[in-house]
């Protein structure tokens, strides 16, 4: 047995002389002994020398990933402010007034970044409580409803929450209320025009698309929607991956192939539209509004596509219910163009933002196109055979609507074969 007691303690000898050679390796220092797959973090300079402690090593990790997220992500420390405000802001027992005040702070502290924002955590956990956010912009629509990017946020709101009655309370009112101020704006009329005519590249550019990154399938009608995937976007949001079949007779309405959408807004698309339009007085009051307005809004650049998508009833007529109102819109353009050239004011065949809108509305709006006929162009056409009011008379004979182009082709006719009127080549050769 003793013999067995001198080859345990040979062992063990051998040991510690193994462990000692290792350690001299490493120039002796003990926290340096294991062979580590990365290298330490340096210490804070000031301090003279590497971290000593474990906690100051962990202290000096934690600066490392601090200073590289901020590097990284530019508005990393404006995200964890925003985060903190949330958090506030999700107590139960906030009052309303300091709710408030948090989301007044909140969107100071957004302004001019949203874009920058759109896609960081903040807003996923925005997105998880949708309501109390809806709840606590109260007051708040109008500041965000002008700005290049809060406007975005409200396409975002409109298309994302079921609960329509909820949002017609604290967002469809507020915007409705100062619809005069919002169809002339460039950003304040996006909210509109997306119920409208929702994702067109007319009214939003691929850079505001980008922004909203997953994109706003409740815009878009369910035969728009094939197939889907759950997917993870940020280990935040629950997503479908949504292929679109755009048609192919209106190529401004495809937006990218891969659409993301929060997957728990069930509500069909075009349900959540004409509720918010329809079961408010948002529809009719814009109708209201741009028949009081119709002349400066036809010759004005960002009021004039407002006018349009009234005028044509919406994307998939969503404004069917009200088409006694658009008539009497139509009636109300015809009128205006029906008045006779005069200094004071331009043509709206003349105008070149008018023309251009109403030579649109000719070609996708048959019953537009009688009325305007009828009112302002019968027995005229030969007036306006050129400059810009000859792109509105021409619009009969390229209508698709064959009612539309007997309706002017014996007027017209005699005027191009007579040289007077210009038409596109190629309905030229489609004549008979």
């Amino acid at each position: 047995m003793a013999g067995g007691g001198d080859v345990q303690g040979g062992n063990k000898r051998k040991r510690e002389a193994a462990g000692k050679h290792s350690a001299g390796k490493g120039g002796g220092d003990d926290g340096m002994k294991r062979k580590k797959s990365y290298d330490a973090p340096a210490a804070p300079r000031g301090g003279g020398g590497q971290p000593v402690t474990a906690r100051d090593k962990r202290v000096a990790a934690k600066e490392m990933s601090e200073s590289r997220k901020m590097k990284r992500k530019p508005n990393y420390n404006l995200d964890k402010e925003l985060t903190v405000l949330w958090e506030k802001m999700r107590c139960h027992d906030v009052s309303k007034e300091n709710r408030s005040k948090l989301v007044t702070e909140a969107l100071r502290k957004m302004d001019g970044k949203y874009m920058e924002i759109a896609g960081s955590h903040v807003t996923a956990r925005v997105l998880q409580d949708r309501k109390k956010i809806i709840k606590s912009l109260k007051g708040h629509i109008m500041k965000l409803a002008p700005n290049d990017y809060g406007c975005l946020f409200l396409v975002c709101l409109l298309s994302i929450v079921d609960d329509t009655k909820l949002v017609t309370k604290l967002v469809i009112q507020e915007l409705t209320k100062q619809l005069k101020q919002l169809v002339f704006d460039k950003n304040g009329r996006r909210p509109l025009l997306q119920l409208l005519c929702p994702l067109c590249s007319r009214y939003l550019t691929p850079t505001d698309l980008a922004c909203l990154n997953y994109s706003v399938h409740s815009l878009i009608s369910k035969d728009e929607a094939s197939e889907s995937a759950t997917i993870n976007l940020e280990s935040k949001l629950d997503a479908v991956a949504d292929k679109e079949h755009a048609g192919s007779d209106d190529k401004e309405h495809v937006v990218s192939a891969d659409t993301l959408v929060a997957s728990d807004s069930k509500k069909d698309p075009f349900q959540r539209r004409h509720e918010l339009l329809m079961k408010s007085d948002l529809a009719e009051t814009l109708v209201k509004t741009c028949v009081e307005n119709v002349g400066e809004l036809l010759r004005t650049n960002f009021g004039k596509d407002v006018l349009y998508e009234v005028a044509v009833g919406g994307k998939d007529n969503v404004l069917e219910g009200i088409t006694e109102q658009i008539h009497l819109l139509h009636d109300a353009i015809a009128s205006d163009a029906a008045r006779p050239k005069s200094e004071d004011i331009e043509h709206a065949f003349e105008n070149f933002h008018s023309s251009r809108v109403i030579r649109k509305m000719i070609l996708d709006c048959p019953a537009f196109a009688a009325t305007l006929w009828e009112k302002a162009l019968e027995g005229k056409c030969k007036l306006y055979a050129d400059g810009y009011s000859s792109k509105v008379v021409a619009a009969y004979l390229e209508s698709s609507d064959s009612k539309v182009k007997d309706l002017a082709k014996s007027e017209l006719q005699p005027l191009v074969d007579g040289g007077k009127l210009k038409i596109p080549d190629h309905k030229a050769a489609e004549k008979k």
